[in-house]
């Protein structure tokens, strides 16, 4: 039988949390001839009142269906940690929590569920894990700054605050819970954490053990300006962007890939083989499929700022001639390669659209000096070994820098190309059905200026703003391409459309999180968009934050149709104008 230990976590001053071992409940268990083992989970904080913990042998699927060697069916939810004891022993387990409103724990009455992969069960080891909690119908933010010393405490019968837990000095002793006594390692410098986490590090205020970016349950870095694409398998690839600040400037992560792993719920943290560098920032992105993704031109690094007297975001100081990047990087991420080619020319912001698995419109973009918008356009062609050649085809028929392009097609012979220039037309149709493809000017009725920065959602357009850098009063619109032109509805819902957010595409539907809202406010909000309009059912990001990345989780599993947003930026100073990073990933459980 196994066995399933409650760990009473009290209210410990500066966050600190700790465990004191409460007697045993009830579970059963599948029987092993390998031995048996334990571990501690650590629970994200829930929201139902009982839960049901099951251990898998393997990733189950989406109806949790198969064989547990755990479970400890309905439980009443008393607590946060838990240890479990008498496990059969083996690796690649999955930990599945379920969180409900009702002592049955019918399927009905679920509230939230904790999945976690990669779990071994050893002999004479007692592991702690912790699960990240994902609550249904909300946005749950995956884990930041976890309190290490809290993991680690030990409960004792009796130990006085005055006293060191007679450890020399390595354990504090916490009374503040009376009768109830822990003893807490401190720290004061890092090296005093290393033995609990490699890389832990020490706030030397608290003297607790923290584990400020826990990789591999969240992201490994920060992550801004970056792309994000579902693979085949499901899984979510987070791609390029900056990730580190160096002499006021913005320069690139250290990784190129961050993968969210579906099957197991943590992040994996790679490069590429075939390139040691990558623009980071401004870059068009595509996803080609077959799990393979562009990043093209951008810049090496970048200084923004918030100017408030504009009202908008400024990228002053940047001296664009020395930044521009020609590169056209085309990244493998199944097989972890990735191969760079050159463009005719330096550019930053192109629009980049797949026409086909081999084939893609780069068009556009901002170049030289002042970062003037172009018309020119080519065709690229990704060869097997994912080098890329590139033509040139007749140039649009206005300059443009951050448009987005859509196909109108199954074929993709026609591409809506729309937004991204400051005079008319504000969108034309690169046709490609004759023998020379051609832009064509289209008149459009329903929309009065110009949009910069647009996003669309098939073509729906669910992001952008009539001032560039800055939010706008303009509202989403569904986009009908007519003998005419092309037709824009405005969305009924009157929502503003969001500026700088991350967008999720789904297979029916996207979803759009944050951005740049009016006063140098960042916004939390997320959004459906379906059906030509924004709705907004009332989930909020923990953080605002805006130049983030999204994807939906694909595959069959328990997290798949959630939608992750990573990263991103906030304006942590109006005056000053000061931008920094907002770590981290939050998921949506629609």
């Amino acid at each position: 039988m196994t066995a399933l230990s409650i760990l009473w976590r009290g209210a410990l001053p500066l966050t600190l949390a700790v465990a004191l071992l409460a007697p045993p409940l009830s579970g059963c268990d599948k029987a092993s001839d390998g031995g048996v083992g334990s571990l501690t989970l650590a629970l994200e904080d829930g929201h139902g009142g009982w839960f049901r913990l099951r251990i898998y042998d393997a990733a189950p699927g989406a109806d949790l269906a198969g064989d547990s060697v755990f479970d400890t069916g309905c439980v009443e939810a008393i607590s946060r940690t838990y240890e479990l004891t008498n496990i059969p022993v083996g690796g690649g387990r999955t930990v599945v929590f379920e969180g409900f409103s009702s002592a049955q724990c019918e399927a009905t009455s679920r509230l939230e569920l904790g999945y976690r992969g990669g779990v071994t069960i050893a002999q004479s080891t007692r592991p702690y894990y912790h699960i990240p909690i994902y609550q249904d119908g909300a946005v749950s933010a995956l884990p930041v700054d976890l309190n290490l010393s809290a993991s680690v405490a030990e409960p004792i019968e009796y130990c006085d605050a005055a006293d060191d837990c007679g450890v020399g000095g390595t354990e504090v002793c916490y009374d503040g819970a009376k009768p109830q006594y822990w003893c807490v390692p401190t720290c004061a410098q890092d090296s005093d954490c290393a033995s609990i986490h490699p890389l832990a590090t020490c706030d030397v205020a608290a003297g607790w053990c923290m584990l400020y970016s826990p990789f591999p349950l969240n992201l490994s870095e920060p992550r801004a300006f970056g792309a994000a694409a579902t693979l085949a398998s499901g899984d979510v690839a987070f791609v390029g962007g900056v990730g580190a600040v160096s002499g006021g400037r913005f320069t690139r992560t250290e990784h190129l890939l961050e993968v969210f792993d579906q099957a197991t719920g943590l992040f994996v943290a790679r490069g590429a083989a075939g390139v040691q560098d990558w623009p980071a920032a401004l870059s068009g992105f595509a996803d080609l499929g077959g799990d393979r993704v562009a990043l093209v031109g951008g810049v090496s690094s970048l200084a923004v700022s918030w100017d408030a007297a504009h009202g908008a975001l400024s990228t002053a100081g940047n001296t664009w001639s020395d930044l521009l990047r020609s590169d056209l990087v085309i990244i493998d991420v199944a097989k972890g390669t990735a191969k760079a080619s050159t463009l005719p020319r330096p550019i930053a912001q192109p629009t980049v659209v797949r026409l086909g698995p081999s084939k893609l419109l780069v068009a556009g973009g901002g170049t030289g000096e002042v970062l003037a918008a172009s018309r020119d356009a080519w065709i690229c062609t990704v060869e097997s070994d994912l080098a890329v050649g590139c033509e040139a085809i007749s140039p649009m028929n206005v300059a443009r820098m951050g448009a987005a392009g859509a196909c109108v097609d199954a074929a993709c012979d026609q591409v809506l190309v729309i937004g991204g220039a400051s005079g008319a037309p504000v969108a034309e149709l690169l046709d490609a059905t004759g023998d020379v493809p051609v832009f064509r000017a289209l008149a459009v009725e329903g929309v009065a200026g110009p949009i910069f920065d647009p996003v669309l959602c098939g073509l729906d357009l669910v992001g952008g703003s009539s001032t560039r850098g800055a939010s706008s009063n303009l509202v989403a619109v569904a986009l009908e391409l007519t003998e005419d032109g092309l037709v824009a509805l405005p969305d009924t819902g009157g929502l503003r459309l969001p500026y700088a957010g991350a967008v999720a595409r789904g297979t029916t539907r996207c979803y759009t999180a944050g951005g740049l809202a009016p006063a140098g406010e960042v916004s939390a909000q997320v959004l459906k968009a379906q059906g030509g309009g924004l709705s907004g059912p009332g989930w909020t990001l923990t953080q605002p934050r805006f130049a983030a990345a999204g994807a939906v989780v694909g595959g069959s599993g328990p997290l798949a149709g959630r939608a992750l947003f990573g990263g991103g930026l906030t304006i942590a100073d109006l005056a000053s104008g000061a931008i920094a990073f907002v770590r981290g990933v939050e998921v949506l459980t629609p």
